[in-house]
């Protein structure tokens, strides 16, 4: 009676493994498409997971602290007529030279004057300053950054 019994559960352990393989793994929950319709439409998989954009980047805290300064400087293109860094006697001094950057009416990326001492230059930053409120919209008066 105990061999019979062990068989009996061996059998139905089969039986369910079975049942479960197929309507689980075999049968699928929804119905594929025939495969002229499978190449014109696309159906979004479950499986699959969905793509971001990535978040936007918040501005560097060295970027906050130049931001803070712009309102303080003056924005070259906004004179009359407008100017570069190297002009005038910004190459000669440098507390004047960084007192000034390059911004565009519309644009929030600027790029500050920086003082070459070996060259006796005063140069268009190459580093692109993204500002939230962007450029002010008038010359300010000069003020250098720390």
């Amino acid at each position: 009676m105990t061999r019979n019994f062990g068989v009996i559960m061996f059998l139905i352990f089969d039986l369910i493994l079975i049942f479960v393989t197929v309507h689980v793994l075999v049968i699928p929950s929804e119905p594929v498409p025939p495969r002229s319709l499978a190449r014109r439409s696309v159906v979004p998989s479950p499986l699959l997971p969905i793509l971001l954009p990535p978040p936007s980047p918040s501005l560097l805290p060295s970027q906050t602290i130049v931001c803070s300064h712009i309102a303080n400087m003056t924005n070259l293109r906004q004179l009359s007529p407008p100017e570069w860094c190297n002009e005038g006697d910004r190459p000669a001094d440098q507390a004047l030279c960084e007192s000034f950057y390059v911004g565009h009416t519309g644009e929030n990326v600027v790029h500050r004057c920086l003082h070459e001492a070996s060259s006796g230059s005063c140069l268009l930053s190459s580093e692109a300053i993204e500002c939230a409120r962007g450029a002010p919209s008038s010359p300010l008066p000069h003020n250098s950054l720390p």
